[in-house]
């Protein structure tokens, strides 16, 4: 019996979930489920925007990658979202070579 309780509060990340899947996730992490980097690189990049922005809104704080993963997706409420849940956004985070899809050192120049 127990057995079958821990199977059902079990969450299956993948990309296509159910709307009781994505339900069971929001009460999760509402919970305080911590969802791990590559789970929440699959919140974010897969899931519906809408489900991701209520993932995003009821944690207290993410994981700088998780910034990458929001600009690949190019939403901006998202975007907005994930900036004010990092507490520090590293320097090296936004690394201008990856956003041009330059992979030379073209902007630094050799004297």
């Amino acid at each position: 019996m127990e057995k079958n309780a821990e199977k059902n509060n079990r969450i299956r990340f993948r990309q296509h979930m159910t709307k009781t899947e994505t339900e069971k996730l929001i009460k999760c992490i509402s919970a305080g489920f911590v969802p791990t980097q590559k789970q929440w690189v699959t919140i974010l990049t897969t899931l519906h925007v809408r489900i991701a922005l209520q993932c995003v809104e009821i944690v207290q704080e993410l994981d700088p990658i998780c910034l990458l993963v929001v600009i690949r997706r190019q939403h901006r409420q998202l975007f907005q979202e994930v900036v004010q849940k990092i507490p520090e956004i590293p320097p090296n985070t936004l690394d201008r070579n990856e956003f041009f899809g330059n992979t030379s050192n073209a902007f630094v120049h050799e004297q």
